[in-house]
């Protein structure tokens, strides 16, 4: 929304806000776009203001999944530090066990980390109230699963 530019002349993705660690850690998106050019320029805030610490790009297509790649993988290993772990994790403890010894690649780890984290804060927000948080769920849910099912055990759609 910031640059005004499309994913055929950037990257383009969404601004997650990381506060707090342990039982109070939260990661929260707005799901305005904002290019890679606007994040590396300094852009932090949302449209309506809303603070943003991290940057993921989103699955627009084949080729841009391809080229954001390592933008992804950067974004889900710093976001997976802000995550819950252990005992304050929201995944089931066997989930957490099971990928901790599958050996399947550190950005689907990541990625099983910080997606369901990203879906619990929206999913708090409807509850609370929040209509465009409705809307947003929406959106998460489309681009999870599009990221889910381009991103198989072998990582063949984006090259994992």
């Amino acid at each position: 929304f910031h640059e005004k530019t499309g994913p055929d002349e950037d990257t383009i993705g969404i601004g997650v806000n990381a506060v707090g660690r342990g039982k109070l850690a939260k990661l929260t998106t707005h799901f305005d776009a904002v290019s890679c050019s606007a994040w590396r320029g300094g852009l932090r805030q949302a449209a309506w203001k809303e603070p943003m610490s991290h940057w993921l790009p989103l699955y627009v297509h084949r080729l841009h999944a391809q080229q954001a790649q390592p933008l992804l993988e950067e974004g889900l290993s710093l976001l997976a530090q802000s995550v819950p772990i252990d005992d304050d994790s929201h995944l089931p403890m066997i989930l957490r066990l099971s990928l901790a010894s599958t050996g399947i690649p550190q950005v689907a780890v990541n990625a099983m980390a910080v997606l369901p984290e990203m879906m619990h804060q929206l999913v708090k927000q409807v509850l609370e109230g929040d209509r465009h948080a409705s809307l947003k769920l929406l959106k998460v849910w489309r681009h999870a699963l599009r990221f889910a099912t381009r991103m198989p055990a072998g990582g063949d759609e984006v090259g994992w």
